[in-house]
């Protein structure tokens, strides 16, 4: 569990470390970090990994502005085409989660296929990931094609993300149907008016809101891949 304390004085609230817990970094800053009784590192981590080879960085110019992005693929031949699995606020979740680790440990391991990875840096976070059509239409006609051009990749990509990057993950294949063959959403940020008034405050949360209840009422799925959902143990 990362935490931090709230403590409130003169009117204004500061967030303090617990002097007596060691802190992780994270995206949002350093937390305070407590192992729960039977919490266990996964298996993964101590496991042997085949050979990844980072890319060079590149930049898409397109009408949300500058996109960066890293393709991490296996040491070999980048004209082989191998399926591709695209990676919102990608440099976090390589720094913070290991994502490229766990690939590369799994497909050492057999558990999974030879594949690329294409690290999608944020930007904008806030503007882009909440179900905004514009995004979706950018990763589908812009940014895939353009790291198809880097290197050889397969149809059907799987997308991961996690909390805002969750929600924009399913929203991207909601709008564009069969731009992917998997979604991954990491306690995604699938706010409702009813579940979640706490959030109201955030400036894109009617366009979130109004995203979740198009899903929720939906007659039957604008979408056949296959999609995941999970969630922490603390998460609310």
């Amino acid at each position: 569990l990362e935490y931090q304390f709230v403590v409130s004085a003169d009117g204004q609230e500061k967030y303090l470390l617990d002097p007596a817990m060691p802190r992780v970094g994270g995206a949002f800053g350093d937390k305070s970090s407590l192992e729960l009784p039977g919490y266990r590192p996964p298996a993964w981590v101590d496991r042997a990994r085949a050979d990844l080879s980072l890319g060079d960085p590149f930049s898409v110019e397109t009408a949300l502005g500058t996109f960066d992005l890293l393709l991490c693929s296996p040491t070999g031949d980048g004209t082989v085409e191998l399926p591709l699995l695209v990676v919102h606020d990608g440099p976090e979740m390589a720094t913070y989660a290991r994502i490229l680790d766990f690939s590369a440990a799994m497909m050492a391991a057999g558990q999974l296929v030879s594949h690329r990875v294409l690290l999608l840096a944020p930007g904008d976070r806030d503007r882009r990931y909440a179900a905004n059509d514009a995004y979706a239409d950018v990763l589908a006609e812009e940014l895939l094609p353009a790291a198809n051009r880097e290197v050889a990749t397969a149809p059907d990509p799987v997308i991961v993300g996690a909390s805002l990057g969750g929600l924009a993950a399913l929203h991207a294949e909601w709008r564009r149907p069969g731009t992917f063959a998997g979604v991954l959403a990491q306690s995604g940020s699938f706010f409702t008016a009813q579940t979640d008034p706490q959030e109201s405050g955030f400036a894109y949360f009617s366009e979130i809101t109004s995203f979740v209840q198009q899903v929720l009422t939906a007659q039957a799925p604008a979408t056949f891949a296959r999609v995941a959902l999970i969630c922490g143990r603390a998460d609310e």
